[in-house]
């Protein structure tokens, strides 16, 4: 091996994946076949260490496959026009703007929630008070001699 040489297990370090994600993205032509050692070993340069690092970027940036792989195509091929690119990247920045509007909707939905959450439990605490007192009228009703109204307006001393 020179010393560029990278093998898959280095290579997959050095991206933060896996050797299997490597293979796969050999099998689907994101990344070139490498050259091999006389023991058929895989061993990588650094440009295509490069070239899987921006993919790696790319897929945690939320890129598909397929815009991958354009994107790719115009950086093998500089004296195209980054029009293209651009396009691609506008569509993407379009498509994540929409998706924090979708999960800025939800996070003041959960806001809602968790506010008529706290609020249905203080009714709901509220209620259960009244309901106690309630009981304690009636029960007190039977015992006392005197008119209904004194415990609606709480006349009577034995309340």
């Amino acid at each position: 091996m020179n010393v560029r040489d990278i093998s898959i297990g280095e290579l997959a370090e050095r991206a933060g994946c896996t050797v299997q994600i490597i293979r796969h993205y050999e099998k689907i032509g994101l990344l070139p076949d490498t050259r091999r050692t006389s023991g058929n070993r895989r061993i990588y340069s650094e440009d295509q260490a490069s070239r899987l690092i921006f993919i790696r970027h790319s897929r945690e940036l939320g890129f598909s496959l397929d815009d991958i792989r354009q994107l790719l195509s115009f950086s093998d091929q500089p004296e195209q026009s980054c029009e293209q690119v651009d396009a691609i990247a506008r569509e993407h920045l379009h498509g994540v703007q929409e998706r924090l509007g979708r999960l800025r909707f939800m996070a003041g939905t959960q806001r809602i929630i968790l506010f008529t959450r706290h609020k249905a439990a203080r009714i709901q605490a509220a209620f259960h008070t009244l309901a106690n007192k309630v009981i304690h009228l009636f029960a007190h009703s039977a015992k006392c001699r005197c008119s209904t109204i004194c415990h609606l307006c709480n006349i009577c001393d034995e309340i």
